[in-house]
């Protein structure tokens, strides 16, 4: 069964939110102005960060690989207090599952994009 990329983006844009937050909060560590910020769209790309050019490779693979680390994060501990009435004690609550629902939707945009990708291919080489 095909489905289309844009349907997945919009079932889990909670996921696209965060994983540019993470951009911005990455280069806002780095201190790394940032232009222009859109957290969600539809279309390719569902989201952006556009910034300065960093002074230092490490620190825009840093950038790029950012939502790795906050997705990953951000997703385990929304999902962790939820995951136990859901797969434990069968006493779990609407609000649980939404709580699975936000988490994997936030997980599932934690590895890079193809333009993060391309952006740490072109900083490596």
């Amino acid at each position: 069964m095909f489905i289309p990329g844009f349907i997945i983006t919009l079932i889990t844009f909670p996921g696209v939110i965060v994983h540019e937050l993470a951009h911005q909060l990455f280069c806002r560590w780095y201190k790394i102005p940032v232009f222009e910020v859109v957290y969600f769209k539809l279309g390719n790309p569902a989201g952006y960060v556009m910034h300065e050019t960093p002074d230092a490779k490490w620190k825009s693979i840093m950038i790029s690989i950012g939502p790795f680390f906050v997705n990953t994060i951000i997703g385990g501990l929304i999902a962790l207090p939820a995951s136990f009435p859901v797969f434990s004690f069968g006493t779990a609550t609407p609000l649980d599952y939404f709580l699975i629902y936000l988490a994997v939707s936030i997980a599932m945009h934690a590895f890079p994009s193809t333009g993060d990708a391309n952006v740490i291919c072109q900083t490596v080489n």
